[in-house]
C-alpha cells in the first residue's frame, strides 16, 4: 500500500474550499435561499484549522456540524456559532480521555501512530 501524504492547506485555501462547496449546494437550490455559513463564521473555522493541521476534511467537517446547530432556527451561522462547535469538538469522550492520560500513555500512542504512518497499515501486531 501506497501512502500520499498531503500538505497542509492555508487559510486562504480552506475558505475557498469551503466557499466552493458552498456555491455547488447554492446552484441546485433556489436563489432566494439565505447563506448557510456567514464569511467571518468560514474565515474563522479556516483559521483555527490552519493553525493546527491544515486538513480540509476538518474545517468542511467544522462547518457542516455549525449548518446543523443553526438549521433549526433558520439562520445563517455566525462566528460563535462556529467557537461552539469547536469548543464541544475539543470537547468530546475521545479528547477528554486523551487529555487524562499519563505521560507515558501518551508516548504509547504516539509511537502506535508513528508506526501505523510509517507502515501504512491500520493495525499493528504486538510481539515477535
Amino acid at each position: 500500500m501506497t501512502r500520499i501524504n498531503f500538505s497542509p492547506y492555508s487559510a486562504t485555501q480552506l475558505q475557498q474550499i469551503v466557499h466552493a462547496r458552498l456555491k455547488s449546494v447554492k446552484d441546485g437550490l433556489s436563489d432566494d435561499s439565505q447563506e448557510a455559513l456567514s464569511s467571518d463564521a468560514i474565515k474563522l473555522a479556516a483559521m483555527k484549522v490552519s493553525g493546527i493541521s491544515g486538513d480540509a476534511r476538518r474545517v468542511l467537517d467544522i462547518c457542516r456540524r455549525t449548518v446543523e446547530l443553526v438549521h433549526p432556527e433558520r439562520r445563517t451561522a455566525r462566528p460563535p456559532d462556529v467557537k461552539e462547535v469547536i469548543r464541544v469538538m475539543q470537547n468530546s469522550p475521545t479528547a477528554a480521555y486523551l487529555r487524562e492520560c499519563s505521560l507515558h500513555e501518551r508516548m504509547m500512542l504516539a509511537s502506535l501512530i508513528k508506526c501505523i504512518k510509517r507502515e501504512g497499515v491500520q493495525e499493528i501486531k504486538w510481539g515477535e
